[in-house]
């Protein structure tokens, strides 16, 4: 029987919060925030990083067309990729979806391409609400308005001195921002969150 993996946020929930079974994975229960905000533990979601500049090629194996501009992205279902450099793009998947982009082709027209699973090195959250930008303008220098940072963008920063990925991406027409980053500072993030969310 294959051992069930834990996202960093459950590992260090108290043993009597609650869990859930997602495709293999524990994963800590969503916390409800006050202001109408929601905080989801999205580390069991795939995520893998592409190197090299024939990176578009990669996900073309998937089926997708990498976005083109610095910051922009592209998704197909419960696939979307991200380019954060002109050499480097983020995938994010359903959990377990990595596994197909690890097999694609790693050298085109003698460029090579550099496919690397971070899906277990890196803790991924979600905020959602109204007023989520507003939190997150307290913990980090973004621009959050909407003509800089619209839905699908998404930039490498600084959240509480902690080196992140923040991803707009509105669930059902609700402000909701992903932020991803190493797997030994998600407790960190998650608990800083809740304490800022308590102070709006």
């Amino acid at each position: 029987m294959t051992a069930m993996k834990q996202t960093p946020i459950h590992e260090s929930a108290p043993r009597s919060a609650m869990a859930a079974e997602v495709a293999g994975w524990l994963v800590a229960a969503p916390v409800s925030l006050p202001a109408g905000l929601l905080l989801a533990d999205e580390s069991h979601r795939g995520k893998v990083m592409i190197h090299g500049r024939a990176g578009e090629r990669a996900v073309e194996w998937l089926g997708l067309a990498a976005p083109v501009a610095i910051g922009q992205s592209t998704r197909a279902g419960d696939v979307a990729v991200y380019r954060l450099r002109a050499d480097q793009l983020f995938v994010n998947t359903a959990p377990g979806g990595e596994g197909a982009l690890l097999a694609a082709p790693t050298a085109v027209d003698g460029d090579m391409i550099t496919i690397t699973d971070v899906t277990h090195g890196r803790a991924q959250l979600r905020l959602t609400g109204p007023r989520a930008a507003e939190l997150l303008s307290r913990l980090c220098a973004l621009d959050f308005h909407p003509g800089h940072f619209p839905d699908g963008t998404a930039q490498t920063t600084s959240v509480a001195k902690t080196t992140q990925l923040v991803i707009r991406e509105d669930v059902d027409g609700v402000l909701s921002y992903s932020l991803v980053g190493a797997r030994s500072l998600g407790v960190y993030l998650w608990t800083t969150i809740q304490e800022a969310a308590r102070r709006l």
